[in-house]
């Protein structure tokens, strides 16, 4: 079946996975404006905008690409700016998966440049001392995987753990071979990855 000469807007939801990445479906209201996306994992977001589906469907799944980037865009900058502002659990249960992964990763970078100013002001134990808060972190994440019944967040969970432990593991290579400048390639290197 082809999507480029129906005129029935709801014929592109068979297609959604080959459109878009990770989205399993469109979310569309009554009136068949497209309100959001629904993702593999269930995950729903809702767009800043309705998008409405009319012309040609390469003309408005254009508008809905840019609208999922945009709305995407809201909510990772919100989910970096909770980030610190509530319980870790509930900051998790209330963003997106990829929301959290990105937000955790923009906080993770900022800690260890914090940590290199730190180092360079003379704490000289700057870095062990963050490898050993990303270890306490990553115990936290391990009892609340354990304790949690919820698919969504163990999920998120699983994802979040092996991430973190990549970054602790660069951390703890910072530690092992005495890295205690942002300058030096170990950390630049990271940045480009």
């Amino acid at each position: 079946m082809c999507i480029l000469g129906s005129q029935e807007p709801r014929i592109v939801q068979d297609f959604c996975s080959k459109l878009f990445d990770n989205c399993k479906v469109l979310k569309f209201t009554k009136t068949d404006l497209i309100q959001g996306m629904t993702s593999e994992e269930d995950e729903e977001f809702e767009f800043n905008d309705k998008t409405k589906p009319d012309g040609k469907v390469e003309f408005w799944l254009n508008k809905v690409e840019i609208e999922m980037i945009s709305s995407l865009k809201k909510l990772v900058k919100a989910g970096v700016y909770n980030y610190s502002k509530q319980k870790k659990e509930e900051w998790i249960m209330e963003h997106l998966g990829m929301v959290v992964i990105a937000s955790e990763t923009v906080w993770w970078t900022w800690r260890i440049e914090d940590t290199f100013r730190k180092i360079v002001k003379g704490d000289k134990k700057a870095m062990k001392n963050e490898f050993e808060k990303q270890n306490i972190e990553m115990d936290e994440l391990t009892d609340l995987l354990v304790a949690t019944t919820d698919k969504q967040l163990r999920k998120k969970l699983n994802i979040m753990i092996t991430v973190n432990v990549h970054s602790r593991d660069i951390v703890g290579g910072f530690v092992r071979d005495s890295i205690l400048n942002e300058k030096e390639f170990q950390w630049e290197s990271q940045l480009r990855f």
